[in-house]
């Protein structure tokens, strides 16, 4: 393997090798040949050079980023999704409740108009209260559920923010703060 092989498998720069191998010339003497203005490592060489040789921390590439990129927009499509089924079930909750809200003003209409006596009046008022009163405990449960999925949604945007700032702190490292893992 040839010095400039062997700097680009390991991330490293030919000059980083050449000082590495100035360095430890004695350990290394007999297993670097040079071919001309090439020098070729053998088996012992690249060995002693992997052991010694401080290499640069693992580089965020472009494939890492797109497959951050990909989480991202799963990220945000489950998001769209979560808050599309949320708003649909809060749609379809409302117009249930308003429609039994109508149903029991109409009922209520119909007891005006409609000539009851005083006990049956009273009787029938009692249940619509009643009726009333569950609709709005249902109502009230309802809004606790869509109280819960909003909290769900805030805690995948922040895991989606978290990821997205992690992923841009890497991708903003110098190679120095990379190879030496300084901030």
């Amino acid at each position: 393997m040839t010095v400039l092989e062997y700097a680009e498998t390991n991330g490293i720069t030919v000059q980083g090798v050449r000082q590495a191998m100035k360095r430890y010339s004695e350990e290394l003497n007999g297993h670097v040949k040079s071919e001309g203005k090439k020098f070729i490592l053998d088996d012992f060489a690249i060995q002693f050079l992997d052991e010694h040789i401080r290499k640069p921390s693992k580089v965020i590439n472009a494939q890492v980023l797109k497959e951050s990129e990909e989480e991202k927009a799963n990220a945000l499509v489950a998001v769209t999704a979560a808050t599309t089924a949320l708003n649909t079930e809060v749609n379809k909750t409302r117009e249930e409740m308003l429609k039994h809200i109508d149903d029991g003003f109409d009922k209520l209409s119909q007891l005006q108009a409609a000539s009851y006596d005083d006990s049956r009046l009273i009787s029938l008022i009692e249940e619509l209260k009643d009726q009333i009163g569950n609709l709005q405990k249902e109502l009230d449960l309802k809004n606790q559920a869509i109280e819960e999925k909003d909290r769900q949604i805030k805690n995948l945007n922040d895991e989606l923010k978290a990821m997205t700032d992690k992923y841009v702190d890497e991708a903003s490292k110098s190679a120095w703060q990379k190879m030496f893992g300084k901030k």
